[in-house]
């Protein structure tokens, strides 16, 4: 598989995943491309969350649930 295939199916299961707001499919994505995985609940959706914020495939409407509910849970929106 060459690097734009890869990339691009990267992309669409990143996004078909950060779409779903399904656990167990983000955590199935995380685990076959090689991201950690948080320790805690809380973590794991604060990072979803701010991965779809920094997602640019994610539309405007997509980041703004993601940002509200970082707020409505105690999260910052930035990452670090």
């Amino acid at each position: 598989m060459d690097d734009a295939v890869s990339l691009a199916l990267f992309r669409k299961e990143r996004n078909d995943a950060l779409r779903s707001l399904d656990a167990a499919q983000i955590t199935a994505f995380s685990r076959k491309w090689g991201a950690p995985l948080p320790p805690t609940e809380g973590q794991f959706w604060a990072g979803v969350h701010k991965a779809r914020l920094n997602c640019t495939d994610m539309t405007p409407e997509e980041q703004e649930a993601s940002r509200r509910w970082l707020a409505e849970h105690g999260y910052r929106a930035t990452i670090g």
